[in-house]
């Protein structure tokens, strides 16, 4: 979900600003380099674990909704370590998401429709890239709180999970 992904990278220098904002700017950069480091791991263990179990669409939706959890943390911790948790659980989430998911999208189509689907997928997830963040900032210049994004993308992520359930009952074309 490029909605989320976006928007967390994008808002996440002004929100630890504002959560992190007695430590020095080193101290910070270390801090923030964490959730990057957990997600990179976290993106490797479940790549294999899809791998091993062979499956993909729940994988999906279940990381849909921890990357949701984790904003949820976020937004209503006032601990900044906690906080920061709740950031690298959701953007470890987010990233996460998107080597099952493309797995399960080229394993879906057929050859000649693989094109197509990825460029189709692909547009209208950089539109998402484009209105999350978006959306996160006007709430953010009206209700003047930092936070006051992340519902609409958790949100987001809740549909995009449900949405997951929903492909997995639409029948598949027979193929020769």
């Amino acid at each position: 979900m490029t909605v989320a992904m976006y928007t967390i990278i994008f808002f996440l220098p002004t929100l630890s600003n504002s959560v992190l904002e007695n430590m020095s700017f080193t101290l910070i950069g270390l801090l923030l380099a964490n959730p990057y480091v957990v997600t990179l791991i976290c993106m490797c263990l479940v790549s294999h674990h899809t791998d091993v179990i062979g499956e993909r669409l729940y994988h999906t939706a279940l990381l849909l909704v921890i990357a949701g959890f984790g904003l949820i943390l976020d937004q209503f911790e006032t601990d900044p370590l906690l906080s920061l948790l709740g950031i690298t659980i959701a953007l470890s989430g987010v990233l996460s998401f998107m080597g099952p998911f493309w797995s399960y999208v080229l394993s879906s189509l057929i050859e000649e429709e693989q094109p197509v689907g990825v460029a189709i997928i692909n547009s209208i997830g950089n539109l998402g890239g484009f209105v999350g963040p978006v959306i996160t900032g006007f709430l953010i210049s009206q209700f003047g709180a930092l936070n006051a994004g992340w519902s609409v993308i958790v949100f987001i992520l809740c549909i995009g999970a449900m949405m997951a359930f929903v492909v997995e009952k639409i029948p598949k074309p027979m193929r020769n």
